[in-house]
Parts: C-alpha cells; structure tokens; sequence
C-alpha cells in the first residue's frame, strides 16, 4: 500500500487539497482518541466516586 502512494507520490506531485485531506485525517484521528481517552478517564472518576460514595453509605449504616 505505501509504495503505491509513493508511487502515485512520484508522478504527481501532492497537490494543496491531498495534503489538507491528510492533514484533516491526522487531526480527526487525534480528536478521537482524545475523546475516547476522556471517556475512559471519566468513566473510571465516576466508578471510584460511586465505590467510595457506598462504602461511606456501608460504614454509616452499620
């Protein structure tokens, strides 16, 4: 696959609309998993705060 685009690469050089296409590509795949890691990060705030939230619940009870 990549000698095929550089293949492609060598007979015509990269117009300004290749490169921004690539350059969006690279920037929606960052975003992505920027978000997919806030995500996991939320997730896990969430969890810890809910474990704690029931073992101060637990304790007080009893």
């Amino acid at each position: 696959l990549v000698s095929v685009l550089l293949a492609q690469r060598q007979k015509s050089p990269a117009s300004a609309v290749e490169v921004l296409l690539v350059v969006v590509g690279v920037v929606v795949v960052v975003l992505l998993l920027l978000l997919l890691v806030v995500v996991v990060v939320v997730g896990v705030v969430v969890v810890v705060v809910v474990v704690v939230l029931v073992m101060l619940v637990v304790k007080w009870w009893w």
